[in-house]
């Protein structure tokens, strides 16, 4: 079967020829045989993304759109705390500190210094709008418009991103392993907890996003979502403050349904909540970045990547 394309509802634009991508293969890069990613800069100054994925039914759907390029470069330069911030410090330099996790989007959580999952969320909520806005069309062109399958949509568009650990720490910047929404565009892969920012995000303009929590499974290096929903038989899920919750696991490539756990998942019945916030996102222009100065952020993508289908009978 054909590729159905989303051109009736987001505007399509033919693409140059790219380069081999991505321009550094991450750890643990994979993807499924039916993905296409393609994304490169367009003359009048766009960034143009189109993501071939199937929907939970195994239809191939073409999703297109196009950003601004400049702005999804800077907005992902916000995201990070300098390298240094790590080293140690005197206790005089806190109040600095705590402007550079307000800038850089992180938190405190005891002792631990950790990207604020709500404030990513957030922060680049405006990338994952239109994403949203194709899920909305397709279901209700369809009929198929319910929550159910607005989860389901969702799930499978973050699941098809290629999987791959982002390490782009040589630019001066340490995002803990994060990829936010942005730099998932730029790139063309993300891992677990990128991923779960870029689905929270999704869901946030197609359900309440007080319906949502990041979860990470005790002793497992892994953060998923878990919706507000009553579970049907057999689907795992936690309780939290007297409401079910059903595990939403979007790491990808392998196609999870709503409420199932992997392997290394399944047997574990301890996590750790955060709940999904809209937050208010403070900037500090007087920091102090210290004598090197704001780390500069550099597009890892270059502004064009490729990934194309392994299995050519399906390109579209």
């Amino acid at each position: 079967m054909g590729a159905l394309t989303a051109a009736a509802i987001l505007p399509s634009l033919m693409l140059a020829t790219l380069g081999a991508t991505p321009p550094r293969k991450p750890e643990g890069f994979s993807r499924n045989a039916h993905v296409g990613y393609q994304a490169q800069r367009t003359p009048d100054g766009g960034f143009h993304v189109r993501f071939q994925f199937k929907d939970p039914g195994g239809q191939l759907l073409v999703f297109e759109h196009t950003y601004d390029y400049q702005r999804t470069v800077d907005m992902a330069a916000r995201f990070g705390v300098p390298s240094s911030f790590f080293q140690p410090f005197f206790e005089e330099e806190r109040p600095n500190r705590e402007k550079l996790m307000d800038n850089g989007l992180f938190r405190r959580t005891g002792s631990a210094v950790v990207p604020d999952l709500s404030a990513v969320t957030t922060y680049y909520s405006e990338f994952t709008e239109p994403i949203a806005g194709f899920i909305y069309s397709y279901l209700r062109e369809q009929d198929l418009d319910t929550r159910e399958n607005r989860i389901a949509m969702a799930m499978a568009f973050v699941q098809d991103i290629p999987y791959g650990v982002p390490d782009f720490e040589d630019d001066g910047i340490n995002r803990s392993g994060l990829s936010p929404p942005p730099l998932i565009l730029l790139t063309g892969y993300g891992d677990c907890d990128s991923k779960v920012t870029l689905f929270a995000g999704i869901l946030s303009y197609l359900m309440d996003p007080a319906d949502l929590l990041f979860v990470t499974p005790a002793g497992v290096p892994h953060v998923l979502t878990a919706i507000r929903a009553t579970p049907a038989p057999g689907q795992r899920h936690i309780n939290y403050e007297g409401h079910s919750f059903v595990f939403a696991d979007t790491a990808g490539p392998g196609r999870l349904a709503f409420g199932e756990l992997d392997r290394e998942e399944e047997n574990i019945h301890s996590f750790s909540v955060e709940p999904l916030r809209w937050k208010a996102l403070p900037y500090h222009e007087d920091v102090d970045y210290g004598p090197q100065g704001q780390p500069v952020f550099q597009d890892p993508g270059g502004g064009a990547v490729e990934i194309r289908p392994r299995d050519r009978t399906v390109h579209p």
